[in-house]
């Protein structure tokens, strides 16, 4: 029998119902502006250019945009059914484990579980991976990982994401490490 992984023990990611005051931007201090220059981390033009983004508002708006990319990745339980070949209601009789995440008060399932291929429909070891990620990882934060070549899951050479990793039968300890040395640093 099948079972439901929800993250963040059902935490709503949803849109706010209440807009929260927007905090105004630091700006950089001369100091530390003239030490990322002096680093040449980055050029003066790219400074400026970085902080009047910030003082706009364009960071909140990425931010919210990345946000709702979780959700617009997501499929609904019903699609999520049709995906594993069941009906909407045969979810619970799919025999292994979905991740899903609540949002807006509605479950969503991530589409990166999903495989495609019928023997297999959803990337093996989802348990023990989704266990590693922390409560208060956004859906977006995981969906990024997932979809993110990562350079401690090469294989001949070239780095895959966590998906390609897992459909390809590599270990998940793996994958755990690189989310714990997240936590840490």
């Amino acid at each position: 029998m099948g079972r439901v992984i929800v993250h963040a023990k059902g935490f709503d990611f949803g849109p706010r119902k209440r807009q929260l005051p927007s905090r105004p931007a630091r700006q950089l201090t001369a100091e530390e502006a003239a030490f990322f220059v002096s680093s040449r981390s980055i050029t003066p033009a790219q400074l400026d250019d970085s902080q009047a983004r910030i003082a706009r508002g364009d960071l909140r708006c990425l931010e919210r945009r990345t946000e709702r990319s979780a959700i617009e990745e997501a499929t609904t339980p019903r699609h999520a059914a049709s995906l594993l070949g069941l009906e909407h209601d045969g979810l619970v009789a799919f025999n292994g484990d979905l991740f899903a995440f609540v949002a807006n008060g509605e479950l969503w399932y991530p589409g990166w579980q999903f495989t495609g291929f019928a023997s297999r429909p959803v990337i093996p070891a989802l348990q023990e991976l989704t266990n590693a990620f922390e409560d208060d990882m956004h859906p977006a934060s995981i969906l990024g990982f997932m979809t993110t070549p990562q350079d401690d899951a090469r294989i001949d050479g070239t780095a895959k994401t966590p998906k390609e990793w897992l459909e390809q039968g590599r270990s998940v300890d793996t994958l755990v490490g690189i989310l714990e040395s997240f936590l840490m640093s």
